[in-house]
């Protein structure tokens, strides 16, 4: 998305290997694009120290003179301190939770697991609001006995088994880094998601081999077509009837109303990006 609006990133701001959004978030900014291409901002590496209270010294040797202020930005960490001990997923304040699916209590006792849920404290690289809701959709559909959670065994193998991909994430940073700890691997989760949820996406959308997703594009192609090659409305979510949560019964109209969007902002970026570059070229 990045190369499509800015195409003509110059090597010199390293934007061109990322680490893990799970070990630093990106910055969504596209207005300080201008400001860097024109001289005004300037990226720089990963600071390695202060060197005095007006310079700072960069993990590639260079020193940044004059500084007038230096801001932290520290976050914060995942904690319920008003839980008792027994319930409280976090012992130590940003540590990973003690949790399944970084929802669940992860408790012996199936009572308290199918009972006590954390909103949250789960994250995966897609828009926010749209996967706190299906998290919501998830709970709802274990409670009401439709998506039960599996034994304490099995989420306790989950568990160890994210902390260890947890651990490998961060090993392989080539700076110091914060994992957050509501980070789990995005393949799993979504899945998982999609099925705790009742939404249907991934059978609707599984493949050529996928009874149910030639069903569909047969019997409706011009929406199969909108949601597999226009803007992922959050609508999409809602379209199908899996025998769990009822669909939205305009989720279908407002896929397209969603494509129409974002088809004008698209239309609209790009002739931004060409009156920027008449204007370089002048």
């Amino acid at each position: 998305m990045s190369k499509s609006a800015f195409p003509d990133v110059p090597k010199s701001w390293k934007f061109g290997d990322p680490p893990s959004i799970s070990v630093t978030p990106p910055l969504i900014a596209d207005e300080i694009y201008p400001l860097m291409e024109s001289g005004f901002a300037e990226p720089v590496d990963v600071v390695r120290r202060v060197v005095s209270p007006k310079s700072v010294e960069l993990v590639d040797g260079r020193v940044l003179e004059d500084i007038d202020s230096i801001i932290y930005c520290t976050g914060y960490d995942f904690a319920v301190s008003f839980v008792e001990n027994e319930y409280n997923p976090y012992p130590k304040p940003g540590e990973f939770p003690n949790l399944y699916r970084n929802t669940f209590a992860l408790h012996p006792d199936p009572d308290v697991s199918n009972s006590l849920a954390y909103m949250g404290h789960v994250a995966i690289p897609f828009p926010g609001f749209v996967q706190f809701e299906l998290v919501a959709m998830a709970i709802s559909q274990t409670w009401l006995g439709n998506s039960p959670l599996p034994s304490y065994e099995e989420m306790k193998r989950w568990h160890t088994k994210t902390l260890k991909w947890r651990n490998e994430m961060v090993a392989r940073q080539k700076t110091q880094s914060t994992f957050y700890t509501a980070f789990v691997p995005f393949p799993d989760h979504i899945q998982w998601l999609n099925w705790a949820a009742g939404t249907g996406i991934f059978e609707h959308f599984g493949g050529w081999f996928n009874s149910r997703t030639w069903a569909f594009r047969w019997k409706n192609y011009e929406l199969y077509k909108a949601c597999m090659n226009g803007v992922f409305s959050p609508s999409i979510w809602r379209l199908f009837d899996m025998g769990k949560r009822k669909p939205w019964p305009k989720a279908k109209e407002q896929v397209f109303i969603d494509q129409e969007r974002a088809k004008r902002q698209v239309e609209e970026r790009l002739k931004k990006v060409k009156q920027r570059k008449s204007r370089k070229n002048e």
